[in-house]
């Protein structure tokens, strides 16, 4: 099994080629309709043209859906996108049924388009339509990508794409309602293809490695509404001794859909996780988190090695854990502990907790591999659930290892292709693992879970897509 871990290694390093050249040929064209392409460069000025020899220099001009605008390699200020600097993007779909417009960066590496932030957030989307892809960002002050309205205005159709969030203060990746009147908030959003390391860094509130906190009922479409997927999310430990519970410093957490504040509805669109691995995080890999109506889907992905946070007190301790939860769905995953203990409580496999209310038998964990320490392979608290069949013993990875330094991907087009050796040695080897929990980016396939308001934004080698998407 050695030699397939290698095998993987090398599909990510040529997935991360195709992906390149996916950008250069497809820029400003998808399925042959031609869209506009501006620039904006570091030492461009708002006032300019656009063009690439007079580029402006923040996302904040009115353009389409399917228009892209190029940032040339750099490092820039956050100043520059942040709130009121993302113009209103307009005739959406297009006629190529494109739901966004793309901030997208030119240079040829993951790390080529920088924002170092020292000041608040490192990027605060506030206006609908926006896909960022291709950027690396960090803040020692704020959220590294971080999506909420600045105004009393409902937000939709907002995506993080091909990004590295690292060493961020707040979240590596939020989406949250308007701090200043909690009624409004964001739907149909994305996170594709994404590294979040050593978020929720700090700080006086909680924060986790990726967190889709309280999303809001704006559109009525069926479907999935809230997308992940591609997401590698390690040692984001909230060393924050003030969090209630074992929250945050989760790798994902689905957070609080069940009453949005200042209107008591619950969101009840689908969120979906799939093809991610979560590594060393201080709380679980994955939680569902007060949820009542909405379906969640966990599929695919691998979460080992979680619960690092030494000051967290929580009593529900699972690589994967329904916490107040209601209609979630967890199938084809991989869940290990590492550790017996934390904080004299008790690591597990898969936890179904009570919290405010109890997780109950509209929860589905069945076609897993949940292995913990010493026999703490799983945790029922929950009222009328009942586990299905899921394998309980040791998924056996290659050399499971979790990142003890910041990613390398300097010379990466990807984040797969950063991630290589990191997928590589997470291969499972044991019988009948092999096919599930995080798996490398393949030929396309179908998946009924796929939004297709994400077509035409996602690039090659992130991801294994329904054929068609781009």
């Amino acid at each position: 099994m050695r030699r397939l871990a290698f095998i993987l290694l090398a599909v990510s390093l040529c997935l991360s080629q195709q992906s390149s050249a996916f950008w250069q040929s497809r820029d400003s064209n998808y399925n042959g309709n031609v869209f506009a392409t501006y620039y904006i460069a570091t030492t461009g000025n708002d006032s300019n043209a656009g063009t690439s020899g007079s580029p402006w220099l923040t996302p904040n001009h009115a353009i389409n859906c399917g228009d892209t605008i190029l940032a040339a390699a750099g490092t820039y200020s956050s100043g520059n996108f942040a709130n009121g600097k993302w113009g209103t993007v307009s005739n959406c779909p297009s006629p190529a049924g494109v739901y966004f417009a793309r901030l997208s960066c030119v240079g040829p590496y993951l790390q080529s388009c920088a924002i170092n932030d020292t000041a608040s957030n490192a990027t605060r989307v506030d206006a609908s339509n926006w896909a960022v892809v291709g950027w690396t960002v960090s803040s020692t002050v704020g959220a590294c990508f971080y999506a909420t309205p600045s105004t009393t205005a409902n937000l939709h159709h907002i995506a993080f794409i091909n990004s590295y969030a690292k060493n961020c203060k707040n979240s590596g990746y939020q989406f949250a309602p308007y701090y200043a009147n909690m009624a409004y908030g964001i739907d149909q959003s994305a996170i594709v293809g994404a590294i979040a390391y050593n978020g929720a860094a700090g700080g006086s509130e909680c924060f986790s490695g990726a967190s889709i906190y309280e999303p809001k009922n704006v559109g009525a479409t069926s479907g999935t509404h809230i997308f992940l997927a591609g997401v590698f999310s390690i040692s984001n430990l909230d060393p924050v001794t003030g969090c209630p519970g074992n929250s945050d410093g989760e790798g994902v957490i689905f957070d609080d859909w069940a009453s949005q504040q200042s209107t008591g509805i619950a969101y009840t669109s689908q969120g979906v996780l799939e093809q991610s691995m979560m590594l060393g995080n201080g709380s679980a890999g994955v939680e569902v988190f007060s949820t009542t109506s909405a379906p969640i889907m966990i599929k695919s992905t691998t979460a080992y090695g979680d619960y690092q946070s030494t000051v967290h007190a929580g009593t529900y301790n699972g690589e994967g854990l329904i916490n107040s939860g209601h209609y979630s769905t967890w199938t084809g995953n991989i869940f290990q502990a590492s550790l017996q203990t934390q904080n004299g409580n008790n690591v597990y496999g898969f936890l179904v907790g009570t919290g405010m209310f109890t997780a109950d038998a509209t929860n589905t964990v069945s076609g897993n591999y949940i292995f913990g320490v010493s026999g703490l392979n799983t945790s029922n608290q929950g009222s009328g659930f009942t586990f299905g069949s899921n394998t309980l013993a040791t998924p056996d990875f290659v050399s499971p290892t979790v990142p003890s330094s910041a990613p390398d991907c300097s010379a990466a087009a990807t984040t797969t292709a950063c991630m290589a050796t990191v997928i590589a040695n997470f291969v499972a080897q044991a019988s009948g693992a092999a096919s599930l929990g995080y798996q490398a980016p393949g030929s396309c396939t179908a998946d009924a879970y796929w939004p297709t308001w994400l077509n035409g934004v996602v690039p090659v080698g992130l991801i294994t897509q329904p054929c068609g998407t781009n």
